[in-house]
C-alpha cells in the first residue's frame, strides 16, 4: 500500500506519498499545506483509505475449499461520490463488510479533512485517489486474466500515465519509480481491523448460517460497528467473534475488590445458528464476582454474572444504543437497580429478566 507521510519544506508542510519499489523506498509528494494542523488529519485520512482499499485486493479468500479474490467494486468509491453508499451494502462476505464499511469511513474522516484546505489542495488529494484507484484496478485485472475497460485507457491519458500498483511479478513506470503490490500482504498492515486472522474468525459465523442469515449478520456488524466508532465513551470494545460490544470499566478501576461492585454492558447481535442461546437482539447488565484475591487484596480470579437482561425484538436504532453507552459510565450502579418491566433509566430499554437481586 502507499503510505503517506508529513515533511516540512520550505515554511510549508508536504504530504508525501511513499511505496515500496524494487529498488527500495521512495516517495513523491501529494500536495502541501500550511501547517501541520492541517496535515496531520490529511495524512491520517489517506492512510486509512489506503489501507481499506488495498487489503481486499491483497488476501486471498479462502473460505470454504476455494481460493479466490475478493471484490474489488469498492474502489470505485475513490473517485464517484455516489458510489460511497454502495459501501454500506452488499453481503459478500462478513469480512468483506468490515473492508467496505472501513473505507467508508476513512473516505469520511478524508471529507472532514479537506473541508479545512484550499481547493488546490484538494485537488491534488482528490487526484491521489484517482491514481490509487486506476492502478489498483488495472493490476487486478491484469492479476485475474481479465481485459482492461478502455475507460482505464482513458483514465491513465488523464493522469498523465501513472500507474502506481503493479504485481511483483509485473512492472509499470511512474516518473522514473516502480511501484510494486506485494502478494499477499501489503505494505504495512492498518490498526489490526482487516488481517487475516479476522477473515478465519468471520468465516467460522458464516459457516454457522443459515439461509438468510448472512444478510442480516451483515447488517448487524455494520451496526455494531457504527456503535463502536461514533460512540464517546472511549473503552468501548467491539468483539465481532461475539457480534457485540461491551463496556467494562472495571479495565481501568485500580480499587481492590469490595471498594464498589464492577458492572458492565454488553450489547449483543444475534447469533448465526442461535449459538449461545442468542437468536435475538439482547442488551445484558453484568458483573464481575470475584473468587480469588492476591496478597494486595486485588481480584486475582473472577467470573462473571448476569444482572439483568434487556431482550429486543428488533434491531435497535443507532442513536439509541450511542445515548446509552454515552451515559452508562456514570449509570452502571443505578442500572443495576431497575426491576423488570421498567426503562433503564436515560435510555427506551425496558428489562426483560432478572438474574440476580
Amino acid at each position: 500500500m502507499t503510505i503517506y507521510s508529513q515533511h516540512p519544506s520550505r515554511g510549508k508542510i508536504q504530504v508525501l506519498a511513499t511505496f515500496h519499489g524494487p529498488d527500495g523506498v521512495a516517495s513523491e509528494t501529494v500536495t502541501s499545506v500550511d501547517s501541520r494542523e492541517l496535515a496531520g488529519p490529511l495524512v491520517e485520512a489517506l492512510n486509512r483509505v489506503s489501507a481499506a482499499a488495498t487489503i481486499p485486493v491483497c488476501l486471498h479468500d479462502q473460505r470454504g475449499d476455494k481460493l479466490d479474490r475478493y471484490p474489488h467494486s469498492h474502489l470505485a468509491a475513490l473517485i464517484d461520490q455516489g458510489a460511497r453508499e454502495d459501501l454500506l451494502e452488499g453481503t459478500h462476505s462478513l469480512w468483506y463488510v468490515v473492508a467496505t464499511w472501513s473505507l467508508h469511513q476513512a473516505l469520511t474522516e478524508l471529507d472532514d479533512a479537506l473541508k479545512q484546505v484550499p481547493a488546490p489542495v484538494r485537488t491534488s488529494v482528490l487526484t491521489e485517489l484517482a491514481v490509487e484507484a486506476r492502478s489498483l484496478r488495472v493490476k487486478v485485472a491484469e492479476e485475474r486474466g481479465e481485459e482492461v475497460d478502455e475507460a482505464e485507457g482513458r483514465d491513465k491519458d488523464a493522469l498523465g500515465g501513472k500507474i502506481r500498483r503493479v504485481w511483483d511479478s509485473t512492472s509499470f513506470m511512474l516518473d522514473d519509480q516502480l511501484r510494486v503490490l506485494e502478494v499477499p500482504q501489503p505494505f504495512v498492515f492498518d490498526e489490526d481491523l482487516l488481517g487475516s486472522h479476522l477473515d478465519r474468525t468471520l468465516e467460522k459465523l458464516e459457516t454457522a448460517c443459515a439461509d438468510g442469515e448472512v444478510e442480516r449478520a451483515a447488517d448487524d456488524l455494520r451496526l455494531l460497528l457504527d456503535v463502536w466508532v461514533r460512540s464517546t465513551e472511549a473503552q468501548l470494545e467491539l468483539r465481532m467473534e461475539g457480534l457485540e460490544v461491551t463496556f467494562d470499566p472495571s479495565y481501568d478501576s485500580d480499587l481492590p475488590d469490595g471498594k464498589s461492585e464492577q458492572f458492565f454492558v454488553n450489547l449483543h447481535a444475534p447469533q448465526p445458528g442461535g449459538k449461545w442461546g442468542r437468536d435475538e437482539w439482547g442488551i445484558s447488565l453484568d458483573r464481575w464476582v470475584t473468587d480469588a484475591f492476591d496478597e494486595d487484596g486485588y481480584p486475582s480470579e473472577t467470573h462473571s454474572e448476569e444482572v439483568l437482561h434487556c431482550a429486543l425484538a428488533t434491531r435497535p436504532a443507532l442513536s439509541d444504543l450511542l445515548v446509552m453507552f454515552d451515559q452508562a459510565s456514570d449509570n452502571l450502579e443505578d442500572w443495576a437497580n431497575t426491576p423488570v418491566g421498567r426503562q433503564v433509566k436515560g435510555t427506551g430499554f425496558v428489562v426483560t429478566r432478572r438474574t440476580r437481586s
